[in-house]
């Protein structure tokens, strides 16, 4: 793998580590919010903890050099292609939206209401889901050898 491509793993490794353990905080609005909306009581913890745990693994693998293990960073970034197309999807439906809200009011509990999340409202979130889920599928192509690039027997 060549040196863009490594740069370019380790980055989205790195980000993908500090998405996950984000998760693991409790104060990001977001799965709070689709909670809220779609009314699934489960979605906070439980899609919390599977997205951050896919994060993490996503991550590990991505930073592990491709020279150790081969397939490491074609799985990292296959994880990290399914994980942001879920996030594409989860913004486009009605229980998220593009533009998010950036937090919730502090000392707010579940059962969530729409008092419990602040103001303001952003796309970051949005934007960042195609440009990781864009490099992920980059780095998948590059980490998955072609039939034109496989050796005959």
């Amino acid at each position: 793998m060549g040196r863009i491509q490594s740069i370019l793993a380790t980055v989205v490794g790195l980000a993908f580590l500090v998405f996950g353990a984000a998760k693991f905080t409790g104060r990001g609005p977001s799965f709070k919010y689709i909670e809220y909306q779609s009314g699934l009581e489960w979605v906070d913890p439980v899609l919390t903890f599977a997205t951050g745990v896919g994060e993490l693994a996503a991550g590990v693998l991505l930073l592990i050099p491709s020279s150790r293990l081969r397939w490491a960073r074609a799985a990292g970034s296959a994880l990290v292609v399914a994980i942001m197309l879920g996030a594409f999807a989860l913004h486009l439906s009605p229980w998220l939206g593009v533009s998010t809200p950036t937090a919730t009011v502090e000392g707010a509990n579940a059962p969530w209401t729409a008092a419990d999340f602040a103001d303001g409202r952003s796309p970051r979130q949005f934007v960042l889901s195609i440009v990781f889920g864009a490099l992920g599928a980059w780095l998948l192509a590059r980490a998955v050898p072609t039939a034109r690039t496989t050796p005959t027997p």
